[in-house]
């Protein structure tokens, strides 16, 4: 299923809101999302996602774990992470995560009708 693009923007601007972030790590979280960095591989535990040199990415993957409501990213060990959390590797998860449950189908759903 096919997700609009006012939707990414709406649960980005929510994220941003809520974690007092600039509209550029807003826009550099979607961009992440929609060029489809991030591959869940444990579900809510561990993702990978993808580095984009242009948006000032060193290594080639990063890995994401969530310890409950806690969310840890690989560049946050790097001497030049400094204190930009969450990152827009963790932003790019939870916007994906919270796409992802926009599209599953709820309780009762039945296709076709």
């Amino acid at each position: 299923m096919r997700i609009e693009k006012f939707i990414i923007e709406m649960v980005a601007e929510e994220l941003k809101r809520q974690y007092r972030k600039s509209e550029n790590w807003k826009k550099r979280i979607i961009k992440r999302v929609l060029l489809g960095t991030v591959n869940r591989i444990i579900p809510g535990r561990l993702w990978i996602v993808r580095g984009i040199p242009e948006l000032g990415d060193r290594y080639q993957y990063y890995e994401v774990y969530s310890r409950g409501e806690r969310y840890l990213c690989t560049c946050y060990t790097h001497p030049w992470s400094g204190k930009r959390r969450p990152c827009t590797h963790v932003g790019a998860v939870m916007l994906y995560e919270r796409i992802q449950t926009l599209l599953e189908p709820g309780p009762g759903f039945e296709p076709g009708k």
